[in-house]
């Protein structure tokens, strides 16, 4: 192989160790990789190829996923309301894409979560435009390249019958197909840990450094910690895999190899990381004033998942709003009040780490038995949404008549896989490692299907070889590795399909919550056109009869009454709101602002202040209760409820609205005339134009007096 130096003497370069695994054409006759074994001859590198038609087979995976994805991409549009309209965190992704794409960026505080995937999506918006469609359209894009790169994975790891057969696994997974339409970072986490798999495994086999040596398979190590620190800065989990990498490369190497070169390879991987992350690191330093890695939500999120009230889904705080701005500030405002002093980012998350490690010391039991729970969730054949219904909404696409691929269907064939790996464990202990590792760092935090999105490729590649194997086995009689597919497969089966016991009772939960997601829409809809008052009320109504218990939906429901003038109605579900969940905070909120319009003050104020036990760290609630005391004439209260708002909101216009006409009532017209001045400011800020013209009024009238 001519290597440039054709003609001189030069010592041969040393080559970064690689097992020796070889996939070489075969006869002419044939088209198949062959994935049978040989030595390669002295100093030749072992080479992958595929003949042509190896490719066109490949590129025929992508087209079939593309194709799956732009079908699903037209009927969502068609027929999702939320197509034009994202709520929770593809909302939260679209509105910071915005931001950065505008150039106001995402203000002087560390990262709440991991930047990458809405820096990119504000990169789109910059140069094409806020445009949804596209950017899911793009999302699609990604998703058929992840499943290409499965079957170029399988390739690698089992020859071309593999590969096809884990890509169009991959390609007809119709929980991917979903979450590849949606604003959420998964389709790029999917995309970077694949990409990361084949590079590691290429370089290990030589495939990617048959040119260079030891230098080309260092490059191609060093290409490879970058696409590991580029999964991290998309969802940090990632770094859980680094005890596996490590084990794998150093044991997975071939016998005699020298330790110090083992130690270079991982020397070299950790740099590629490091050179993806650390910019976001110093970002952080310099903008929000500490060293936090990636992201601040790491603590809060542990505390979800490991909380005496944990279910193992929910990805809210006990006693905090469910919406997702209210859930971040309740998150901040808790620890504040009760330790009496503003908290920086990186404290928050201290807060809440702490008290579930002090939640796990206690009760280490109940912590064990929750885990347990999380880990059967992890595995569950129901898609479990922790704020959306996916299964309801994937209907909705015109192709859904043929989305029989699920997880089960996918991981019990995956896991008898296992049974058949053999002789060639040390080729997929990689893809083995990451599934286990990646595993662990989910049911440590919570559970949500689309949390276990990125070891699904790794199921697609063990079901694809262990079919495969399988079929060998059969062919030539061998009855051992049949007998232990079959009964490791049943075993697995038996596993999921009693996961959850009681799987009728969450598909119900799951399309309740649909229509409670659909009932709130369509009640903000109805602000402006008074006609989506009766689709949001049907919608309410039939969460109420899949979910009787769900608070959400009764004061939903309770607030599209009132809004339409059906106060009665009205006022019977915010009742009974309180009677399902009295220690729920905006249960009694919801009632006692019934009550105060409907003329019963002082039953309102007792609900007030109830709400605001439950709720303490909630500004508005206060000065709602400050409010009704004023009107009671009890003024000193009110203006003690008005200073801890401001407290723990310095920016909260209701408060510093009501501070001001404490001042005012009290002759100190200059500090009125400040806090007024901050309040405007403060609205403006929040788009609260109702509330500013109000203060700018009040400023005119300042302004009037001699």
């Amino acid at each position: 192989m001519a290597t440039g130096c054709e003609g001189r003497h030069h010592r041969p370069a040393r080559r970064f160790p690689r097992t020796r695994v070889k996939s070489v054409v075969a006869a002419a006759d044939s088209d198949q990789l062959d994935s049978a074994s040989r030595p390669s001859r002295p100093g030749e590198s072992p080479v992958a190829t595929l003949t042509w038609r190896g490719h066109v087979l490949l590129g025929l995976v992508f087209v079939v996923a593309l194709a799956l994805r732009l079908a699903n991409w037209w009927g969502q549009w068609q027929h999702n309301p939320f197509f034009e309209s994202p709520i929770m965190d593809e909302q939260r992704h679209h509105e910071w894409a915005q931001l950065i794409a505008s150039g106001v960026g995402m203000g002087p505080r560390p990262f709440f979560r991991a930047p990458l995937y809405y820096y990119l999506l504000g990169g789109l918006y910059a140069v094409f435009g806020v445009n949804i469609a596209l950017a899911r359209l793009l999302g699609c894009l990604l998703g058929a390249a992840t499943c290409y790169l499965v079957a170029r994975l399988g390739v690698a790891l089992g020859g071309l019958g593999v590969g096809l057969l884990a890509g169009l696994l991959m390609a007809f997974y119709w929980p991917l197909i979903y979450f590849d339409n949606l604003l959420l970072t998964v389709g790029l986490e999917v995309f970077l840990d694949v990409l990361l798999l084949l590079l590691l495994l290429r370089v290990a086999t030589g495939d990617l450094a048959s040119r260079g040596g030891e230098g080309g398979s260092l490059r191609w190590l060093l290409a490879a910690g970058v696409v590991w620190g580029l999964s991290a800065i998309t969802r940090p989990n990632v770094l859980a895999f680094a005890p596996g990498v490590a084990l794998w490369l150093w044991l997975g190497m071939p016998r005699g190899v020298p330790a110090w070169r083992k130690l270079l390879g991982l020397l070299v991987l950790a740099v590629g990381a490091a050179a993806a992350i650390l910019p976001v690191t110093i970002r952080n330093r310099v903008v929000g004033g500490e060293w936090v890695l990636i992201a601040t939500n790491g603590g809060v999120n542990f505390y979800i998942g490991n909380n005496p009230r944990s279910d193992g889904i929910a990805a809210i705080v006990p006693g905090t709003r469910p919406d997702w701005q209210g859930g971040y500030e309740d998150t901040h405002r808790i620890p504040e009040l009760e330790l009496g002093r503003k908290l920086s980012e990186g404290e928050v998350s201290r807060y809440w780490r702490d008290r579930a490690v002090a939640w796990i010391r206690a009760e280490p039991l109940a912590w064990l038995k929750l885990t347990l729970h999380k880990f059967r969730l992890f595995w569950s054949p129901v898609e479990i949404g922790n704020n959306q219904s996916i299964s309801f909404f994937a209907r909705l696409s015109p192709i859904s008549a043929i989305y029989w691929i699920g997880f089960p269907v996918l991981a019990c064939p995956a896991v008898a896989g296992i049974a058949l790996v053999g002789r060639r464990w040390r080729t997929w202990a990689l893809p083995v490692l990451f599934l286990l590792l990646y595993m662990g760092s989910v049911v440590l935090f919570f559970c949500p299907a689309r949390y276990r999105l990125p070891i699904v490729p790794v199921l697609a590649l063990l079901a694809a070889q262990g079919a495969i194997r399988l079929v060998e086995a059969l062919r030539t009689r061998r009855a051992k590795p049949v007998l232990a597919y079959v009964a490791v497969m049943g075993l697995i089966v038996a596993f999921l399909f009693t996961n959850p016991p009681e799987r009728a009772m969450f598909e119900r939960k799951s399309d309740g919550l649909a229509h409670v997601n659909l009932g709130v829409l369509y009640g903000l809809r109805a602000r402006e056109d008074p006609q989506q008052f009766e689709p949001a009320i049907q919608h309410l109504q039939k969460a109420l009869e899949l979910r009787p218990d769900d608070v959400t939906a009764r004061i939903a429901l309770g607030s599209c009454y009132a809004l339409a003038r059906r106060m009665a109605e009205a006022g019977e579900q915010f009742r009974l709101a309180v009677a399902h969940q009295p220690e729920y905070a905006d249960s009694h909120l919801y009632l006692a602002r019934y009550l105060e319009v409907t003329g019963q003050p002082e039953e309102a104020g007792q609900h007030y202040r109830q709400a605001v036990q439950l709720a303490p760290a909630r500004p508005d609630i206060r000065c709602e209760l400050a409010n009704i005391l004023i009107k009671r004439g009890s003024i000193a209260e009110a203006e003690e409820q008005y200073r801890t708002a401001a407290w723990l909101a310095p920016d909260y216009p209701e408060a510093l609205t009501g501070l001001a006409w404490i001042h005012e009532r009290n002759g100190q017209i200059p500090e009125a005339r400040r806090l007024l001045q901050r309040a405007l400011e403060a609205a403006r800020s929040a788009g609260n134009a109702q509330l500013a013209q109000q203060i700018e009024a009040r400023l005119r009238q300042y302004e009037q007096r001699p």
